[in-house]
Parts: C-alpha cells; sequence; structure tokens
C-alpha cells in the first residue's frame, strides 16, 4: 500500500480526532477507507461516531509513522560510498 497525503491525512485523522472526516473528495475518501479495511488498519465498529476504528495493526503503523525520525544530510564520496 502507498499513502499519498490524503491517505495519510485520512488515517491520522481517524488516529487522532473523534469526529467524521469530512472532505470535499469524497470517492477518495470511501476508496482510502476499503484499502484501509482491506489491509487490516481499520475495522467497522457500530459503536464508533465514525462507524469504523483502527486495528492494532492500523495503531502500530501509526506508532511507526510518529517515531520515524527525521532524515539527516551526509556527504559521501562516490569512490568507496563512504561518509566524509
Amino acid at each position: 500500500m502507498k499513502l499519498s497525503p490524503l491517505k495519510l491525512e485520512i488515517l491520522l485523522h481517524i488516529y487522532a480526532i473523534a469526529e467524521p472526516f469530512n472532505h470535499p473528495d469524497a470517492p477518495a475518501y470511501a476508496e482510502a477507507k476499503l484499502e484501509f479495511m482491506r489491509e487490516g488498519l481499520i475495522k467497522s465498529d457500530v459503536d464508533s461516531r465514525y462507524g469504523y476504528n483502527l486495528t492494532y495493526k492500523g495503531n502500530a503503523f501509526i506508532k511507526m509513522i510518529l517515531e520515524t525520525p527525521l532524515p539527516i544530510e551526509a556527504w559521501i564520496d562516490p569512490r568507496t560510498l563512504k561518509e566524509i
């Protein structure tokens, strides 16, 4: 699964905000939700205000995204492929 900026926004919204996601691009939203369900990131939940919630896998994926370190700049010698 590849995450577009919209898909990432939707997934983070599900994680962080307990209200339905209102976005003008409804077909893309519906597509993303189905993909998240197929991938096991969200599941149906009739008691939720959304109608679905993140699964353990979805929460683990969000945790991984949130813990991703910022990239660092490094200069590499192309002859040796070692940092200089």
